[in-house]
């Protein structure tokens, strides 16, 4: 009769243990629970495969789903990877680091355009027409090349009787030429050396756009929407550059490039129509064309007409 009590109390504690260990592990599992970190639970959540850069947008082979210990109280994880896919990282995420709504935000909302300016970086808005700014087909998230052009400032003259003079434009090569030195500046194209007093310059290339007026969002499709402005993601010297571009009454061109292509260009300065081409006549009044000699024009007057029967002579570039 004793052996039967010690037996039936054994297996009783043994069912006890049983039970006890058994109902532990489904706790640790599944429900909630208490450890180092405090009370919580453990939840599958959804994290980055690898590093997602800011202003990314999420597909479904950048995450996957992991079991992780949530705090209790914390409601910021996403459960289902289709939750996340299409949604935009708004800063940089790490490989393994649980995706939430602070790091990115949905495709149809409107957050803070401080949000996708990569650091160090600024943003600066231009103003375009419809020429300038690619027939309204650029996109949020596009790269471009800045073209700037305007005409050479006005060159020292002087007129047959010695007398200098400040107010003629010659021929843009020979600005360039004094201004920069032979053949400078590098990415820049002029009409030819001995005529044309306009220039212009590849002065930045592979810019980001960020915004077009106040469309900031990479899905709107803007197919027939005309934008007036476009802000662009530059450093800190290119936005001092583009002020003064602005200032000193460049015209600004916006070329695209094509996705993924990241190449700087650097070529010598070129012009349209080669030396050695005939040349339209110069048709500015009182301007010597330039001799075959060089890119500036002749030192010796040449007659043009006569004034009180004598012969008068045009204003030669010095």
């Amino acid at each position: 009769m004793k052996n039967i009590r010690i037996a039936s109390f054994v297996g009783a504690a043994l069912v006890f243990m049983f039970a006890y260990f058994y109902l532990g592990a489904r706790a640790g599992s599944s429900s909630n629970i208490v450890g180092g970190t405090g009370a919580g639970q453990r939840v599958v959540v959804v994290v980055a495969k690898s590093d997602i850069a800011p202003n990314t947008v999420v597909t479904p082979d950048m995450i996957e789903t992991r079991e992780e210990f949530i705090a209790e109280g914390d409601t910021d994880y996403f459960e289902k990877t289709e939750d996340v896919v299409s949604r935009i990282t708004t800063s940089q995420i790490y490989a393994s680091e649980r995706i939430t709504n602070k790091r990115t935000a949905d495709k149809d909302s409107s957050y803070s355009l401080s949000n996708k300016i990569s650091k160090g970086m600024r943003a600066i808005t231009i103003s375009v027409d419809v020429e300038k700014g690619l027939a309204s087909n650029l996109r949020v998230g596009d790269h471009v090349d800045l073209i700037i052009s305007r005409e050479g400032d006005p060159l020292v003259i002087s007129t047959s009787q010695g007398t200098p003079e400040t107010n003629l434009v010659g021929p843009a090569g020979v600005f360039l030429d004094r201004v920069f030195g032979p053949g400078e500046p590098r990415n820049t194209t002029i009409y030819n050396s001995k005529t044309g007093t306009y220039f212009s310059n590849t002065n930045m290339q592979d810019i980001k756009v960020i915004a077009l007026d106040k469309l900031t969002d990479y899905y709107v499709d803007n197919n027939g929407i005309d934008y007036g402005t476009v802000t662009l993601e530059v450093t800190p010297e290119q936005a001092r550059k583009i002020a003064l571009v602005e200032a000193e009454n460049y015209t600004v061109y916006l070329t695209l490039r094509g996705n993924g292509d990241d190449e700087i260009t650097d070529t010598q300065r070129d012009e349209i129509i080669k030396a050695g081409t005939v040349l339209p006549e110069q048709t500015s009044e009182g301007v010597t064309p330039p001799t075959e000699g060089g890119s500036e024009a002749s030192a010796q007057p040449q007659a043009t007409g006569t004034q009180n029967g004598a012969q008068t002579a045009a204003p030669v570039i010095r």
